[in-house]
């Protein structure tokens, strides 16, 4: 739990200054050591970390629509560093994994979708790979409208667009959607430029930095309806005027949103529409906000709160606070290590 004490005080960094920080990028690291897949279309040798054996390997050049269409179900399909043309429908599990977020761009150019799940019993993998160029209704990176699972590990979704409603980068109506040491950045959506879950959907977000940037109306995640969610060890900013969270529903169909050691740093952290019933829990979390906390109505529970202020307060992060590296640049890190130069640090993890 975080806290306050005879310590020398740091302060709490203002949504401004959270949202300028240059070290949002949180992917995950290449996979362990594994060398780059080979550019043919074979088997290749088992991941000397246990994770499952890549059964098909493709360079740039190689049309990746008609690979993962021939692809046997549940095949692993590692991608060479390199950008690859994608606007690719899913219906059969299928991991796609590449080096890094820097290494594997797919691209989907303004064609629709980077990835879309319409079937239903699919899951589908997505590791250490950018996706970009996605435009779309709804879900320009991500689209998932059946009931299916969707898991990004380690990936860069940004600059996709949603032309019509909410989720810029990722939408679903119903299935699940699993995020992982994700950065969801500069995509954009008349609203939810990072994600929108509705219907009968969830959404897990763990150690991932999710910025958007909108309007008063706007939010940069939405969970609306009879969807659920659970934020843990991550990461909402907004920027310009929107919030960080909107949770809406009806009485009958409340959404349920669990914010466990989490950051939501806006114009306001939360915004709750009075009288749709959503029911938000609030566990050692930072709320930061311009104008208050809390819009609107709906039932909020604050458990073992680690911050809740306009980010004027002095604070000083304890070791299991969510806000470890948040503090000025000139100042050393809970090690004792200097910060960058060129901005806050943020986040509700810091590096080891």
């Amino acid at each position: 739990m975080s806290r306050r004490g005879a310590n020398a005080p740091r302060r709490f960094f203002p949504l401004a200054a959270v949202a300028a920080a240059g070290l949002f990028a949180c992917g995950a690291a290449p996979p362990n050591g594994a060398s780059a897949p080979e550019p043919a279309s074979r088997a290749v040798t088992a991941d000397p970390n246990d994770r499952p054996t890549c059964t098909v390997s493709l360079a740039p050049g190689a049309d990746l629509a008609a690979a993962l269409a021939a692809a046997a179900p549940g095949a692993v399909v590692c991608l060479a560093a390199g950008r690859y043309p994608a606007s690719i429908v899913l219906a059969r599990d299928v991991s796609l994994r590449g080096a890094g977020p820097g290494e594997v761009v797919l691209d989907a150019e303004q064609r629709g979708p980077v990835i879309a799940v319409h079937a239903d019993d699919v899951t589908v993998r997505l590791e250490g790979l950018t996706l970009t160029g996605g435009s779309a209704p709804q879900g320009g990176a991500v689209l998932l409208t059946g009931l299916s699972r969707v898991e990004l590990s380690g990936c860069l979704l940004h600059r996709n667009m949603a032309r019509q409603g909410a989720g810029g980068a990722i939408y679903a109506d119903q299935g699940a959607v699993l995020i992982e040491r994700c950065r969801i950045a500069d995509n954009d959506a008349p609203d939810a430029p990072a994600a929108c879950v509705d219907g009968i959907a969830s959404l897990r977000v763990s150690i991932s930095l999710l910025v958007g940037e909108g309007g008063r109306a706007a939010s940069v995640v939405r969970v609306r309806d009879g969807a659920d969610a659970t934020f843990a060890n991550a990461t909402v900013v907004a920027q310009g005027q929107a919030s960080a969270l909107h949770v809406s529903g009806t009485t009958s169909r409340a959404p349920e949103v669990l914010v466990r050691d989490t950051i939501l740093a806006g114009l306001h952290a939360l915004d709750l529409p009075v009288g749709q019933g959503p029911q938000v829990t609030v566990v050692r979390s930072v709320l930061s906000h311009a104008e208050g906390g809390f819009v609107g109505g709906g039932g909020v529970r604050i458990r073992e709160p680690g911050f809740l202020g306009t980010g004027d307060e002095p604070y000083r992060p304890g070791p299991s606070s969510p806000a470890r590296g948040l503090a000025e640049a000139d100042e050393p890190d809970l090690a004792g290590r200097p910060r960058p130069q060129a901005g806050a640090t943020a986040g509700a993890f810091e590096a080891d």
